[in-house]
């Protein structure tokens, strides 16, 4: 089997998160560690370097978000403080930036979605059945008038009227329009004004005659008619068209008022940082009162329960995905202490060095039996590698 050279070997964590806010703000507070209880008072400290944090499950959080409460069917789950003081946030919660107004407006609407349900769907059944009742065509001879009963009984009438008055104005001439205008009498008005001097009298004269057509009055009266019927007809049609789907409507009407909530729960947990993996802290970039950018790097964590070695090998041979290497070295270039080994190391990732044959870049995750830190530099003087 060809001899294996290490050109270089170093230990990285499994996962590297540098985690930052996808907000910009003020940072309000570091996450609070809890460090023991004397008597009743829970002591914490913020957290430090080194300190593990624990995974937030943001996928099934989130899908909770517009969750109905389930002491109370009016409110959400969360409001601001609900998700603050939430277990599973305090539990991996890493930083918090300044956000009293996003807060104000997510507890607003919080508020508004309970008046809304109180003033309809509460009693959603009810109204369903009344709106059913009264805009869904009975006839006449029902126990109560619905919407499109007495429409159509006003278009019945309506068309009668016009039938009787045009036959009215047709058989009795009279009532047609008059050659000679028909005169209004005058009218005397007397208008006094009293000052200090001198007092004034007028006296005004009004004299007019007006002109009457009631056969066009009538028919104008009877298009106005029909036009106001038309438009209400029409709306009644388009109301009518949710009358067999209304638990639906409702339904889809109270969900998307969830959803906007949770637009705005969403904006609030934008300013609370969590960590999305089990870890230790190895960087705080920012403290209390600093101002922070959207995207800017705040907190590194760093999983190192498993290792991937990360090197450059001179071997004169194939190495593919899945060999496996077996390491063994002197840590911390201790001549004195005796050899560790680490088998089973498995090759994730493999390629060819673009300017020798025989220098392979690797990757290989580890499970090492001592703590490595991170970045942690392999002496390839005093480091060999076996491959199988």
């Amino acid at each position: 089997m060809p001899n294996v050279t290490v050109v270089a070997l170093k230990a990285r964590s499994y996962q590297i998160s540098h985690l930052c806010f996808p907000v910009p703000g003020i940072v309000e507070n570091l996450g609070q560690l809890t460090v023991g209880q004397r008597g009743p008072i829970i002591q914490t400290r913020p957290i430090q370097l080194g300190d593990s944090v624990t995974q937030f499950p943001f996928a099934t959080f989130y899908a909770g978000l517009s969750n109905t409460s389930s002491a109370d069917p009016s409110l959400l789950t969360y409001n601001s403080s609900g998700i603050l003081n939430d277990a599973k946030v305090q539990a991996s919660l890493l930083m918090t930036l300044r956000a009293e107004a996003i807060a104000a407006v997510l507890d607003k609407a919080i508020l508004a979605r309970q008046n809304a349900y109180y003033a309809k769907y509460e009693n959603q059944s009810q109204i369903i059945s009344a709106m059913q009742k009264f805009y869904t065509a009975s006839g006449l001879l029902s126990s109560y008038i619905s919407k499109p009963d007495a429409l159509a009984r006003l278009s019945d009438l309506s068309l009668q009227q016009g039938a009787d008055l045009a036959k009215a104005y047709s058989e009795q001439p009279m009532f047609r329009v008059p050659k000679i205008p028909s005169v209004v009498p005058g009218t005397s008005s007397v208008l006094t004004t009293t000052g200090s001097f001198p007092d004034t009298t007028q006296t005004i004269n009004n004299t007019d005659s007006a002109f009457r057509t009631p056969q066009y009055e009538a028919e104008a009266q009877y298009f106005r008619a029909q036009i106001s019927l038309i438009d209400q007809q029409f709306s009644q049609l388009m109301a009518g068209q949710n009358l067999f789907h209304l638990d639906k409507v409702f339904n889809n009407e109270k969900l998307g008022i969830d959803l906007g909530v949770k637009r705005l729960q969403i904006a609030y947990l934008n300013t609370i940082l969590m960590s999305p993996i089990n870890g230790v802290i190895t960087g705080i970039y920012k403290n209390p009162g600093d101002w922070v950018k959207a995207g800017e790097p705040v907190i590194r964590v760093e999983d190192n329960s498993t290792v991937i070695l990360v090197g450059t090998l001179r071997y004169q041979g194939l190495i593919s995905i899945g060999s496996q290497l077996t390491v063994t070295t002197s840590l911390f270039d201790s001549s004195s202490a005796a050899p560790t080994s680490f088998p089973g190391c498995r090759v994730i990732a493999v390629r060819g060095h673009p300017n020798k044959d025989d220098l392979w870049e690797v990757h290989a995750t580890c499970v090492p039996g001592i703590s490595l830190p991170p970045n942690y530099n392999f002496d390839h003087d005093n480091t060999s590698v076996t491959i199988s």
